[in-house]
């Protein structure tokens, strides 16, 4: 099927083509049946004044790709794009269901389901590699390693542990996170206007999703979240959200969504994220993925956050009443509530714990669980 390039897009018609994506999104994910009363309306939770920011935001990302690093979104780009997602999808019916919902239309598919979440995976990319950027981060790399005679020494340095970072054995410098360089960026960066532009919708192979194999999509390596162990996935019903977890070197406070239908992975906000940890727990409550707890750079924790994957963003968790600090406890969702128990403490001499709590999203307040019997 092939399309014929017409008039550009205007962005109110990006905003309302976005928000049928995400209106098939939300009919996927997951409404507990342990929660009380019927899922909201796609709006609850990503109105509109949402979806266009983003939506706006992915045009800007496009525009500081072309002005630092002469790329640009060309329409061979987002057709190859294209063709690799319909190739690649483990959900073959949800791709579908995602076109479908854009009729069909080639131009439609590309401009507000590929390309504003290729642009948004190619800028994060340019920026963790590119040298320039991180100039100082590396002198300062190199400048301790010069001043440590052994690895000892390194580590007992300033070197940090951090998601984004320049690696020398088991030492880590922290480099500035993607969202505050981008926070002072965007200011000055104006939303892009791509031109109309004539696309073919690929085929969908219907058994992709049967293939038994771990193989990385090509060109995809990059944008999927750094080797861990110790991290929390929670499955919404249309996408995968890990978070957390350590390397042999540092903790993280990271994570990424990916979504099976695009084969694709798309990193969650650090701004407002809970401090670095692995060993702790997440729940998924129907609209958010809880975490709590476990053990980071400041020790054992009894801190968590709220993340939203309809904005992107995170809220964090009372510490009021919550819980002493631990790591390898449990956690559930009751359909209200999300009880933890159990760890170990870490502190105070004992090995485990047997205390818990119950947490409130809606009103975020921590009521303790009873150790009588």
């Amino acid at each position: 099927m092939v399309a014929h390039a017409g008039p550009a897009m205007t962005l109110d018609e990006r905003i309302a083509c976005r928000e049928k994506i995400e209106d098939v999104y939300w009919a996927h994910r997951i409404w507990p049946k342990e929660n009380q009363g019927q899922k909201p309306a796609r709006e609850a939770v990503a109105p509109h004044a949402t979806i266009a920011a983003r939506v706006e935001e992915s045009l800007r990302y496009e525009t500081a790709l072309g002005e630092l690093w002469q790329e640009a979104l060309s329409p061979q780009v987002i057709q190859a794009e294209m063709d690799r997602e319909a190739r690649a999808t483990r959900d073959p019916a949800m791709l579908r269901e995602l076109w479908a919902a854009l009729d069909n239309e080639p131009s439609r598919v590309a401009e507000c389901l590929v390309r504003p979440e290729l642009a948004e995976r190619r800028i994060k990319e340019r920026y963790a590699d590119d040298p320039s950027l991180h100039g100082a981060t590396r002198q300062r790399a190199a400048l301790e390693i010069a001043a440590s005679p052994t690895l000892d020494d390194l580590r007992a340095g300033s070197g940090q542990v951090s998601p984004g970072r320049v690696r020398v054995a088991t030492v880590t410098w922290a480099k500035v996170p993607f969202e505050e360089w981008w926070s002072a960026r965007r200011q000055t960066t104006l939303p892009a206007s791509p031109p109309a532009a004539s696309y073919v919708l690929p085929a969908v192979i219907a058994g992709a999703c049967l293939y038994d194999n771990w193989t990385a999509s090509p060109g995809l390596a990059s944008t999927t979240p750094w080797a861990r162990d110790g991290h929390t996935a929670v499955w919404t019903g249309s996408e995968m959200i890990v978070w957390g977890g350590s390397d042999l070197s540092a903790f993280f406070y990271t994570g990424g969504r990916y979504t099976p239908a695009t084969d694709t992975w798309v990193a969650t906000t650090t701004v407002g994220a809970p401090s670095d940890r692995h060993l702790h727990t997440a729940v998924w409550t129907g609209s958010q993925m809880i975490v709590w707890g476990g053990f980071g750079s400041f020790g054992f924790l009894n801190t968590g956050g709220r993340y939203s994957p309809a904005s992107d963003t995170w809220l964090p968790t009372s510490t009021v009443s919550a819980p002493t600090v631990r790591d390898s406890h449990t956690a559930v969702w009751t359909g209200s509530a999300m009880i933890v128990w159990g760890g170990e403490p870490g502190s105070g001499g004992a090995a485990l714990t047997n205390t818990g709590g119950r947490y409130d999203p809606v009103s975020d307040s921590w009521v303790a669980t009873t150790t009588s019997a």
